[in-house]
């Protein structure tokens, strides 16, 4: 080793600024090389700690200030009130559906390393609580209890109509919720009535048919369920509803809903479509209205960077078109803030919001309707559902036309797997490799969003949000209807691993 200074202490900061941040020889090695004994350089060490420009501790050498490795957090030891604690919170979360069985003493012991009869404590403190109920040998999580109240157990589950007048449902994140909510409702002794809502017309149009009227519109006769063939009218709601579960999912303006049903103190769950409709302070008062948030926060970017971390790329490409989206942005800025130092990242972005952008467009070019001519339908085939498909197809070929200089960005940098910000950008992005030869995952590693029944079809690494679990948690949070539950509450899902990111390029 080069010696740099004429004092020891100016010797180890040359030795220090030239490490680089890595970890300083031995006391004894830097004495050999400095010809100094090693009573001065461990002087010198205490003096560079002193300064400021070293530490050190006993077990972990001598490293330059602010790079030594601090040993990972170890958790916190469950005990019994702990486990109470954990299992409570996934019941409320409804990571736990009521009457599900719960793993036996054993099994939570062997999972959690604990002792099977602080586990048999913890499920005997629920017990006492309520929360889940034995039955022979094992526990259940209990039904809320509902109280006593002059209304009958009606839950409404309020959405947009489609078309048809039935509610809308275009993803599956929609089909698991609206089926999860009714299951959940009928499990915990509710009756589940759906109806839909559509913004009150201001403009002076011809009044609709009764078959496209929305749950809201003044005067009109009321939407019926399907189910039940029952019906429900807004003076209706005060007399008869227990609790309300609400998606804005395709509604023009949920405000006048909310509004009523704040004014009425309904407990009601909300599913926001995005942080864009979350209403602020409007509802800070009102008690009985929360807010559920899936899919939307950066949590659904920090979850991937994780999986990310584990599976060793060093460069990755986030694939996005929508860029101006705020769930696009949301995941974007999740995985640039979780992200390990060590991994590249490289942007290949669009400027628009979501592919209605083109599809609006597309839809209403007569030179495209008159390509798409279907004539000659038999009577009583529904148009609409035909050109549908072929729109969409039309609109995946002029979105990858015009986003094409960008995918061939993403491909010359040499990233080994693409982060696509959502299963249908992922189905479009396959496409157009398939188009140039690559085949993942043997050429390009790939992971989305969404977890569709397309990325299983593809086999498609894809994070999957738990809009079953959030239906759950609502279900059970109109009937305990307690202030004290959070006002919003944010979802990040897991991710769903298969054959698309299987391979590591990390070697």
């Amino acid at each position: 080793m080069q010696v740099y200074g004429v004092n020891a202490v100016e010797q180890l900061k040359a030795v220090a600024l030239s490490s680089k941040g890595t970890r300083l020889p031995s006391i004894r090695d830097l004495a050999a090389a400095t010809g100094v004994s090693t009573r001065t350089i461990q002087e010198a060490v205490q003096e560079g700690v002193r300064q400021g420009w070293l530490e050190t501790k006993r077990g972990s050498g001598i490293w330059p200030k602010g790079f030594m490795p601090q040993p990972p957090e170890l958790p916190q030891r469950l005990d019994a009130l702990r486990l109470v604690e954990k299992i409570s919170e996934e019941i409320q979360l409804g990571k736990l559906s009521t009457g599900q069985i719960l793993p036996s003493p054993k099994d939570y012991s062997k999972t959690l390393g604990l002792h099977p009869s602080t586990v048999r404590k913890s499920l005997a403190i629920l017990g006492s609580r309520g929360m889940i109920d034995r039955q022979g040998r094992t526990w259940k999580v209990s039904r809320p209890p509902l109280k006593s109240s002059a209304r009958a157990p009606l839950v409404l589950c309020i959405g947009a109509p489609d078309q048809a007048g039935n509610l809308r449902m275009d993803s599956d994140r929609e089909w698991d919720f609206w089926r999860e909510i009714q299951m959940e409702a009928i499990r915990c002794g509710l009756e589940p009535r759906i109806v839909t809502w559509e913004k009150e017309e201001t403009s002076h149009k011809p009044p609709r048919s009764k078959h496209r009227t929305g749950f809201g519109t003044r005067g009109a006769p009321p939407r019926f369920d399907s189910r039940s063939g029952r019906g429900i009218r807004p003076e209706e709601i005060e007399a008869s509803a227990f609790g309300a579960i609400v998606s804005t999912w395709h509604t023009q303006d949920s405000l006048p809903l909310l509004n009523r049903l704040a004014r009425l103190r309904i407990p009601t769950s909300v599913w926001i479509e995005n942080q864009e409709t979350l209403p602020g302070n409007r509802f800070r008062e009102a008690h009985r209205l929360w807010f559920h948030d899936l899919a939307y926060g950066k949590g659904a970017g920090e979850t991937m960077a994780e999986y990310l971390g584990k599976i060793g790329h060093q460069k990755v490409a986030w694939i996005c078109p929508f860029q101006q989206s705020s769930w696009a942005q949301n995941r974007l800025i999740g995985l640039k803030e979780s992200l390990p130092f060590s991994v590249k990242l490289i942007e290949a972005t669009g400027n628009w919001i979501s592919e209605w952008d083109l599809q609006a467009k597309i839809s209403q070019d007569p030179l495209v309707l008159e390509r798409l001519s279907l004539d000659g339908l038999p009577w009583g085939c529904n148009r609409d559902d035909l050109l549908r498909p072929l729109v969409e197809e039309i609109t995946r070929q002029r979105c990858l036309d015009l986003f094409g200089p960008q995918l061939e960005a993403a491909l010359s940098s040499g990233a080994t797997l693409w982060v696509a910000g959502s299963d249908l950008i992922a189905q479009w992005c396959l496409h157009w490799l398939g188009t140039k030869g690559i085949q993942p995952p043997k050429d390009l590693a790939f992971v989305s969003f969404d977890d569709t029944r397309e990325a299983s079809r593809l086999r498609l690494s894809s994070l999957r949000f738990d809009a079953q679990g959030m239906a759950r948690a609502m279900i059970r949070q109109i009937l305990s209807s307690c202030q004290e539950h959070k006002r919003i509450t944010h979802y990040s899902g897991h991710v769903v691993e298969r054959a698309s990111s299987m391979r590591c390029f990390g070697a």
